[in-house]
C-alpha cells in the first residue's frame, strides 16, 4: 500500500509553502505582510483533521484576498 511518512505538519507545509516554492510565488504559502490572504477557517478541533479526514466538510469560513467570501 501507499504509506505516508510525513507528519501532519510536514504535509501542511508541503501543500502551502512547498506549493508556493514550486510556483515560484513569494506572495503565497504563508501568512505574512505583503502575502496574498487566501485562507480558510476550519470547523475542527485541530488542523490535523485536514490530513486525517480528507474530503470531510471541515471549512467554516473562507477569506479570499483578505475579505470574507
Amino acid at each position: 500500500g501507499c504509506e505516508s511518512r510525513m507528519s501532519p505538519e510536514e504535509a501542511l507545509s508541503a501543500v502551502t509553502v512547498g506549493g508556493a516554492i514550486a510556483l515560484r510565488r513569494g506572495d503565497l504559502g504563508r501568512i505574512s505582510p505583503g502575502c496574498r490572504a487566501d485562507l480558510f477557517v476550519l470547523e475542527a478541533p485541530s488542523y490535523t483533521h485536514v490530513v486525517y479526514r480528507p474530503g470531510g466538510p471541515l471549512i467554516r469560513r473562507v477569506i479570499e484576498a483578505g475579505s470574507l467570501t
